[in-house]
């Protein structure tokens, strides 16, 4: 009977905490600790989101020489941030860019191997703190104006040397390229050069499945051509720091081969956590919606492409018109939206001047942020996915909430106590409860009528020993669980 307590229990649990597009980075201020952010569990585990999203910070009137500091645990030692300006040319870093004519902070961090928590506090030059507030996730990395993507179809071992061009070529302006790889196609020194690459920078492992198949759905073995496809860069391929989470790694994208979509792609693109399916399509700008059934983000395409036209090719969208592919970058900047270009290095003329004075025109601004396919989409997954709890002056019974939610706990992991915090939006009969890894209750920390507002309660886990544990919000119509780590 224990038995199957236990597994019901375990089943509840994945059901309930699923990646959901719906706050799952919650951004509370501490008086004493600054600002705790605290990412869920799950989407932590699932993503990884090592790498940095900036925070916005609004500084008092006439600051000047203020330090910023962040670690990830509670107990762990503070570590000053670099700082930057907008005269440097930077990307992917941990760093703190100072405002002070606008009486901003732009703190760019990401989270830990281990802790879904990141303490962040502000300080003078003599180490006492400053007032601030948090005003938002930046929509790009470091509040840049907007954002350029690229991408490259068709990585195999027959292709290898014209990659080798293209990647150099793309590398040398500093615009990140996404590869889509088709793995059948690769050996032992394919998976070398990439490596290489990877290790190199400003190169991103992406998957374009094993044969590229046709379109026809009868020639497809879907869990082979995508699932094995992943599977094959993860076991061949060491990723870099900001494709893992200590021994996870991470594949973000998924290339279509052909174009082609259906729902069952669509599904199984999903499952294995890609985040976006890129489609072969062009004049496409921004992010696509995230789809809530197969939990990635819809199907997107492209903005412009540098093969050559169809009327050469005999195929494709590629562009040579120069004026086409520029002002297509100008309306990205002008809409503060991403610009996608893509390519097949098979196919590209690298003798052509169109190809080289384009890269010229939309690289190296200090204005835009360039970032690989997956990291877009990653930042962005973030940056659209977060709440500002209340701050600890605000009165909380004058906020309702627009929805029942149940936050992740912070700080986490914690040792030995930690907070947990939900809201109502209306009065009604709670239970907050606290399992153990076989299901058994071990606490009950809520239990009765609760008035429509924020609450936070406090567990502590001074008896317990150290390991994984679950928390439990039920009310009439609503169940969620999540799950916490206690380190002793």
């Amino acid at each position: 009977m224990k038995l199957i307590s236990t597994l019901l229990f375990m089943v509840l649990v994945a059901a309930s905490i699923t990646t959901a597009q719906k706050d799952f980075i919650t951004i509370h201020n501490n008086s004493r600790e600054g600002f705790i952010i605290v990412i869920d569990s799950q989407v932590h585990t699932d993503y990884g989101f090592t790498f940095p999203l900036t925070y916005e910070f609004s500084l008092v009137d006439n600051s000047s020489d203020l330090q910023a500091f962040h670690k990830s645990e509670i107990i762990g030692e503070w570590e000053l941030l670099e700082e930057k300006d907008t005269s440097m040319f930077f990307n992917e870093n941990e760093v703190v860019r100072w405002d002070y004519e606008n009486n901003k902070a732009f703190i760019s961090v990401g989270f830990g191997n281990q802790a879904d928590t990141i303490f962040i506090k502000i300080s003078d030059n003599a180490g006492e703190p400053v007032h601030n507030n948090f005003e938002q996730i930046n929509p790009f990395y470091d509040n840049r104006d907007a954002a350029v993507t690229s991408s490259a179809d068709d990585m195999a071992g027959w292709s290898q040397s014209k990659f080798n061009t293209t990647i150099n070529n793309f590398r040398a302006h500093h615009l990140y390229l996404t590869l889509g790889t088709n793995t059948n196609g690769m050996n032992s020194s394919t998976y070398q050069f990439i490596q290489t690459n990877l290790d190199n920078g400003y190169v991103e492992a992406g998957c374009h499945s094993r044969t590229h198949p046709s379109p026809n759905p009868s020639a497809w073995n879907y869990d082979s051509e995508i699932t094995g496809n992943k599977e094959d860069l993860i076991n061949n391929l060491a990723m870099p720091n900001l494709y893992r989470n200590g021994d996870k790694e991470y594949v973000y994208v998924w290339i279509a081969p052909n174009g082609y979509l259906n729902e069952t792609i669509d599904s199984v693109v999903g499952i294995n956590n890609f985040l976006v399916n890129r489609l072969y399509y062009s004049d496409y700008f921004g992010y696509s919606e995230w789809n809530e059934v197969t939990e990635t983000y819809q199907a997107s395409g492209v903005t412009r492409a540098i093969d050559p036209p169809r009327s050469r090719l005999g195929w494709g969208i590629g562009s040579d018109d120069i004026n086409d592919l520029n002002g297509a970058f100008d309306n990205a900047v002008a809409n503060k939206t991403v610009y996608h270009v893509m390519c097949h290095p098979n196919v590209v003329e690298w003798d052509s001047a169109y190809v080289w004075d384009h890269l010229a025109y939309i690289s190296n601004h200090k204005n835009i942020w360039y970032a690989s396919v997956g990291h877009t989409y990653l930042y962005h997954f973030g940056q659209t996915n977060y709440v500002v709890a209340p701050s600890v002056g605000v009165a909380k019974d004058m906020l309702t909430p627009e929805q029942i939610h149940l936050s992740q706990n912070y700080p986490n992991p914690f040792n030995p106590t930690t907070n947990i915090s939900f809201n109502l939006p209306k009065a009604e009969q709670v239970k907050l409860t606290v399992f153990n890894i076989l299901g058994e209750e071990i606490a009950v920390l809520v239990n009765g009528w609760r008035e429509a507002r924020f609450h936070t309660v406090q567990f502590d886990a001074s008896q317990l020993s150290s390991g994984l544990y679950f928390y439990k919000i039920e009310t009439v119509n609503f169940v969620d669980v999540k799950k916490m780590i206690l380190v002793k």
